[in-house]
């Protein structure tokens, strides 16, 4: 019929349309089109795979766990998902922070809620550290500390 592995244009159409399930909310056909999905692609949906091309798919798994109550699963998904990623990706990458962010947001949810406050404090620390990067970036005098003192 078609091709379903990691390389194939068709995994992204149909991740693509697992994020428009999972807004719309109609969970049960999301979990139906997951299973079907690993099921074709060969793998574990509780195990997260090192190709960094499924873990997105890995996240809307764990997300979708978490909508239909599945919490306990979902925060132990998420938190491969993100140790994966924290092992892969430069602390300041996107998919690394978003990933902090889903299992913060899992880790609430299911009432962990110092483990949550813990990962919310570093994601707020990293958004200073970028955000004072950039204006040093945008203000060309930021170079010259003597210089821009005295304006």
């Amino acid at each position: 019929m078609f091709s379903l592995d990691p390389a194939s244009t068709t995994t992204p159409i149909l991740l693509k349309c697992g994020y428009f399930l999972s807004q719309m909310r109609d969970d049960t056909i999301l979990a139906t089109l997951l299973e079907r999905m690993f099921d074709e692609l060969h793998t574990d949906s509780r195990y997260p795979s090192e190709l960094m091309e499924l873990l997105p798919l890995y996240d809307l798994q764990a997300r979708n766990l978490r909508q239909l109550g599945v919490v306990k699963a979902s925060v132990a998904l998420f938190k491969k998902v993100f140790n994966i990623r924290a092992t892969t990706l430069d602390e300041n990458h996107p998919d690394r922070l978003a990933s902090q962010h889903e299992l913060a947001g899992a880790y609430i949810v299911n009432g962990q809620i110092t483990e949550a406050a813990e990962l919310l404090g570093r994601l707020q620390r990293i958004q200073v550290n970028l955000l004072d990067q950039s204006k040093k970036k945008q203000n060309p005098l930021s170079q010259y500390p003597w210089l821009s003192q005295s304006i």
